[in-house]
């Protein structure tokens, strides 16, 4: 998942209507961490992966 450093919102999944989100249910996901390093502007916005997300977040079905 990508992050904008400034704001603290998500990137948004392709196709929302805006550009970043701060609901992580609605954030784009990446099965890769190349795939989210290509997407990534780096200089405004950092890579998380799930390990790096509170508990509090996960769903039934595992990280999102």
């Amino acid at each position: 998942m990508i992050k904008q450093t400034s704001t603290g919102k998500w990137v948004a999944r392709s196709g929302s209507k805006h550009s970043y989100t701060n609901d992580i249910d609605e954030a784009a996901q990446f099965d890769t961490a190349r795939d989210a390093h290509r997407k990534a502007c780096l200089e405004s916005e950092s890579i998380w992966y799930c390990s790096q997300l509170p508990r509090r977040v996960w769903h039934d079905d595992g990280p999102v």
